[in-house]
């Protein structure tokens, strides 16, 4: 079971959409992702895992577009 919260910021959601030239909806959904892995025990805090929340994310982002 896991248990916890997601807080999203859409301000800063709306600012990275626009920084890193993708849609709002793209990076909302790497957002909540994001999230959602670190509620499954994955971190970001070195290089090496960033790396893997990154290859994560957009694992589950194709997977999530196939589906809709």
């Amino acid at each position: 079971i896991v248990i916890g919260d997601i807080y999203i910021s859409i301000d800063r959601v709306l600012e990275n959409a626009k920084t890193l030239k993708t849609s709002k909806q793209d990076e909302l959904l790497r957002v909540i992702l994001h999230g959602a892995l670190h509620l499954s025990g994955f971190g970001d805090k070195t290089k090496k895992e960033s790396e893997k929340m990154r290859q994560l994310e957009d694992e589950w982002m194709m997977k999530y577009k196939e589906l809709t």
